[in-house]
């Protein structure tokens, strides 16, 4: 548990908490920017919807492949929300370029962790455009709905692209220049009070 977050006693009270089935039942994740905590929070959001292996064992296992954990791993679980005014650009970015960095060879354990990197990068974006959020905001909706379908597209070809180094790049390129088009036309920083009455909810600041 928590393997990824690395030196944050935080998320190490977080593990004792869950084995001595001592953890609270809502918690507030604060601190600097960068520090690790929407990282921190989300990997709980994982852990505790984990459904362990075939056997039922190792729950929480940070390479747990249920279905669970794969739909939290790419940000896909639909009782995720996301919210905040953060700006996302400067982790796409990143994690854009540790992904081209490493894209040459399609074996390398490096490419695989910085590809999930990437689409998480995105999707922690595209959530903060819910339709939980945008059914009451009918002209965000509208001015955002054609940006996220190519988003969506654009990463549905991304996940199945063949080994061809310049498409793969060509469609990095479009999803940060979609991503960024997204992020400049719908995130201010104002919350609606309407949108904190949500459960497994994660506020990135």
């Amino acid at each position: 548990m928590f393997e990824n977050i690395i030196e944050q006693n935080a998320a190490l009270q977080i593990r004792e908490d869950i084995l001595s089935a001592r953890l609270a039942p809502s918690m507030l994740f604060f601190g600097p920017s960068c520090s690790g905590k929407g990282s921190t929070a989300l990997e709980l959001a994982r852990i505790l919807s984990c459904e362990g292996d075939e056997k039922g064992e190792n729950v929480g296992d940070s390479k747990c492949t249920c279905s669970a954990c794969e739909h939290h791993r790419y940000l896909q679980n639909s009782d995720l929300l996301l919210l905040g005014p953060r700006r996302f650009q400067p982790e796409i970015a990143a994690a854009y370029n540790a992904f081209l960095k490493n894209i040459s060879d399609k074996n390398d354990p490096a490419n695989e962790s910085a590809k999930i990197l990437f689409i998480r990068s995105l999707r922690k974006l595209m959530g903060r455009f819910s339709m939980v959020f945008l059914e009451e905001d009918t002209k965000l909706l509208k001015e955002t709905a054609s940006l996220l379908q190519a988003l969506e597209e654009g990463l549905s070809d991304f996940e199945m692209a063949a080994a061809d180094k310049s498409k793969t790049e060509k469609l990095c390129s479009g999803l940060v220049e979609n991503a960024q088009k997204l992020e400049h036309n719908g995130i201010n920083n104002l919350i609606h009070v309407s949108h904190m009455d949500v459960s497994q909810l994660v506020a990135l600041e």
